[in-house]
């Protein structure tokens, strides 16, 4: 239900007000295919710094394979 999808921007002069340009959920799915694949990624995205004007304080990575990569 996209409406039901409201973003809110907290400012001084404002108060909190919708913000249709926020940015996209914090929580991102990748599929993976090895251990050291998540590992790779989980290391590029604690290097990526968050934008605090733009994005959610948190972010969240789910991995998803075909077969249990420690299998």
């Amino acid at each position: 239900m996209p409406e039901l999808d409201v973003r809110y921007d907290f400012d001084d002069e404002l108060g909190c007000a919708s913000c249709a340009q926020c940015a996209l959920n914090p929580v991102e799915i990748q599929p993976v295919t090895s251990e050291e694949q998540v590992v790779s990624r989980l290391l590029q995205a604690q290097a990526t710094p968050l934008e605090l004007a733009r994005e959610a304080p948190l972010r969240f990575l789910v991995f998803t394979a075909q077969t249990p990569c420690w299998a």
